[in-house]
């Protein structure tokens, strides 16, 4: 399936905006250095987002018919390119994902900005099917594990909201309609490299607290931008974790590619932070409810209540967990 025209020529995800008829990748603005190969590989990945395209489908639109070259290194290498002008990496990936031996899947939201309007406040108009689509939506499959997982989910994105809500009104001066600082105290030793990072991340948990499928999709766009403007941020990560999860119980993505994600973020929030109680409570989440690992599940949900006694998520996210293996006695001390 060769890629559609697009009828927009300008497409946005995280801080970067991608000119597809100038061929031009900027930045916040600034362009980025970008090689011609690398930006028709990125161009065939917005026009198909979370599609798994083969090395065929990049052999067809990166050479034609008549060149004859190295296509599996060239490949490789247009897309490795294109991960350094990101800021992306194969190991965490915020943009572009390899998919096992099958090729590479554009897996981050990404919108048409609107074109300027006389109504005021605009919204970013959702992209078309042949240029960017929104996550597929599976059919609801109704089996009680996962119903425990999202009741799990659902409750916690309350003890979140009214957390942040607390400590908004803690705040002289501070309006309780838009996200504020976080403290130090829930759950996370390293602070944000800078303040434009912190921004995007309590926009993407204010967003995540509306708890729909629209919102969520949002919430993950603003903590990849978080991720861009700082890479070792375990907040973050602990976000995009904790929005994949939620993906999957509101059955907006399949369990197949919203628990990997999960996982991997997961993962990383706690390579990046190993003393955050939330990123402990996040691996135990997704390692409980997408993986079935029942040992890391319970060594995780007791290292994250460890490392915070007054953590609530965990202490929710566990006492479910309990309940779904019928240790109703230990649940009911969480």
């Amino acid at each position: 399936m060769p890629p559609t025209a697009p009828t927009s020529s300008a497409v946005c995800f995280g801080v970067f905006e991608a000119d597809l008829r100038a061929g031009e990748l900027r930045k916040k603005g600034a362009k980025v250095k970008i090689q011609e190969l690398p930006f028709r590989a990125l161009k065939l990945l917005l026009s198909r987002p979370n599609e798994v395209l083969s090395r065929e489908d990049f052999r067809a639109v990166l050479w034609p018919d008549d060149v004859f070259v190295d296509f599996d290194r060239g490949i490789t290498s247009a897309i490795n390119r294109l991960r350094e002008a990101l800021g992306d990496s194969a190991e965490n990936p915020v943009f572009v994902e390899t998919v096992g031996r099958r090729g590479y899947r554009w897996i981050a939201p990404a919108y048409i900005p609107p074109e300027p309007v006389a109504t005021p406040e605009a919204p970013p108009v959702a992209a078309t099917a042949e240029h960017i689509a929104e996550v597929p939506s599976p059919a609801r499959r109704e089996k009680w594990p996962y119903i425990l997982a999202a009741i799990a989910a659902l409750g916690v994105a309350g003890l979140f909201g009214a957390s942040l809500l607390r400590q908004k009104n803690q705040q002289p001066g501070v309006s309780t309609t838009a996200p504020t600082s976080l403290s130090a105290s829930q759950g996370f030793t390293h602070r944000p490299a800078n303040h434009e990072a912190e921004e995007m991340y309590l926009q993407g948990r204010f967003y995540w607290n509306k708890r729909t499928p629209e919102s969520l999709t949002k919430a993950v766009d603003f903590f990849t931008q978080a991720i861009v403007h700082d890479p070792s941020y375990a907040q973050a990560y602990v976000g995009m974790a904790d929005c994949y999860n939620l993906l999957r119980e509101f059955s907006v993505m399949p369990a197949t590619d919203a628990y990997p994600r999960a996982l991997a973020a997961a993962k990383k929030a706690v390579e990046l932070d190993d003393q955050s109680s939330q990123a402990h409570a996040s691996l135990a989440f997704v390692s409980a409810y997408g993986m079935w690992d029942t040992a890391t599940a319970d060594r995780e949900f007791r290292r994250a209540i460890e490392l915070d006694p007054n953590n609530s998520v965990a202490h929710h996210w566990y006492g479910t967990y309990l309940i779904a293996l019928r240790r109703y006695t230990e649940a009911l001390a969480e």
